[in-house]
């Protein structure tokens, strides 16, 4: 089904999936954002550049997340849960869609201004194309306005704005972004709050925030902030000083939201955050662990979903399936990804559920410099394969080597051989080949911004 045909006729097809079970009656919490008659809301907070395993739940020696970690106890937290890409527009493009970055046409976003770039002069103006999600790709808001949901959300990372497609289908969002790394969570939570009164109360609410806090340039949140013993581990301090400034806000939505009843709550980052694990710092054009695995937490007690730790590998773009069969509305044919709901409630299709899981083969794409130069990842159970721009490969065995130090590609001719083939398929297949681009008028303000951010070279 295309774009315009589902927005025509998803809400009658939605509508009439969704079953009595949701229609809890009453309310027990006290937020701005009560649920109307009982059908959930859904709250998706995504936290930028947020590494999994600097948070406490995850094994982090200190406490970074003393809100995520009591949440995660009633809570499904995936472990080993990775992103398309190791950038924020193609891993949220992936988020939005649940399709994989060479599928859906964004590959790379505002930090390609980070490489040679055709720049050409238009009307007095300066101008560079970028990728944006195809209009015939139906997104993640889209779908939740068509079912009848009243759709916002803020955001705080320049990708995620217009240009690139991320506002379609809300009924209201900004973008707000002031500054070198964008509003803080505290803007945007003060933001949203605001809405309370703006939004149908016959509607429930699907609310997407992007929170760019824990992305470089960062601050030092003296509050959070503990001084490490040697200098070079300063950014990495200030970093953890931003994971959990960011935890507090992530604990005021929970509460403004009223998400400990009858919401589907749902934490996720675009990707991780490197800090001298393999020589650099940031995120630049690498798909090691550190990149691609990200957080991805699901909280609905009112689903009866069982808290756990599961291991089990899934990407981004499993996750709008999952919660589009949380809300009992199937996914639409062309989306790549599958729903993680048997997982969630440990129900009787679960084993086969992991059994599937187990078995596919999950994919992670990033480009170097031009487009034409590739980056690739093949991620199977325990294994990651990265295929560099030289075609010179490597692979990691997760169960001995997680930080990835370990070259075992050549003493695993079987593993190799067959996560070779299925990436080689991988990226002949399905590639689409119409991308869609927009003008964006490159000021200098923006050309600050982006190097701000390291976006744009000196």
């Amino acid at each position: 089904m295309d774009r315009r045909r589902f927005l025509k006729y998803g809400l009658y097809g939605g509508a009439a999936s969704l079953l009595p079970s949701l229609f809890i009656n009453g309310c027990s919490g006290k937020g701005l954002f009560n649920s109307p008659g009982g059908r959930p809301n859904v709250v998706v907070i995504l936290c930028d550049t947020l590494r999994p395993d600097f948070l406490s739940f995850n094994g982090y020696p200190v406490e970074t997340s003393p809100f995520l970690t009591e949440l995660s106890k009633r809570s499904v937290n995936f472990k080993r849960a990775f992103s398309t890409s190791s950038w924020t527009a193609p891993s949220t493009a992936s988020l939005f869609t649940s399709k994989y970055p060479h599928r859906h046409g964004v590959i790379e976003g505002f930090a390609c201004f980070n490489r040679r770039m055709e720049v050409f002069k238009k009307e007095g103006k300066v101008l560079v194309e970028l990728n944006r999600i195809p209009s015939d790709v139906v997104t993640m808001p889209e779908i939740f306005r068509s079912i009848g949901y009243s759709t916002i959300g803020a955001a705080s990372n320049r990708n995620i704005g217009e240009e690139i497609g991320f506002t379609r289908g809300f009924d209201k969002f900004d973008l707000l972004y002031q500054g070198a790394g964008g509003e803080p969570a505290s803007v945007l939570y003060k933001r949203v709050k605001g809405w309370a009164d703006d939004v149908s109360p016959s509607k429930p609410i699907f609310l997407y925030m992007h929170l760019n806090d824990v992305h470089a340039p960062y601050d030092k949140h003296l509050m959070y902030y503990d001084k490490p013993a040697k200098k070079e581990d300063e950014p990495k301090a200030k970093y953890l000083s931003e994971v959990r400034y960011l935890d507090r806000y992530i604990k005021k939505i929970y509460r403004l939201m009223n998400a400990d009843s009858n919401t589907i709550f749902v934490v996720l980052s675009d990707h991780g955050e490197e800090f001298m694990d393999h020589g650099g710092i940031g995120h630049e054009t690498t798909l090691y662990r550190e990149l691609t695995n990200v957080v991805a937490m699901f909280h609905a007690p009112f689903l009866n979903l069982k808290p756990q730790n599961i291991d089990t590998n899934i990407s981004l773009i499993d996750v709008l399936p999952t919660i589009l069969d949380l809300v009992n509305f199937d996914k639409t044919p062309e989306m790549e990804g599958l729903s993680v709901k048997s997982l969630l409630k440990a129900d009787q299709q679960s084993k086969a559920l992991t059994d599937e899981l187990n078995d596919r083969t999950i994919f992670a794409h990033r480009i170097v410099n031009d487009p034409q130069i590739n980056l690739w990842a093949a991620i199977n159970r325990h294994w990651n394969m990265i295929e560099f721009q030289d075609g010179k490969r490597v692979l990691f065995d997760h169960r001995t080597d997680l930080p990835e130090k370990h070259d075992v590609f050549g003493e695993n001719p079987e593993i190799t051989g067959s996560l070779i083939a299925q990436l080689d398929h991988f990226k002949t297949h399905g590639r689409r080949t119409d991308i869609e681009t927009t003008p964006v008028n490159m000021d200098q303000e923006l050309i600050e911004q982006l190097r701000t951010l390291g976006y744009v070279g000196d």
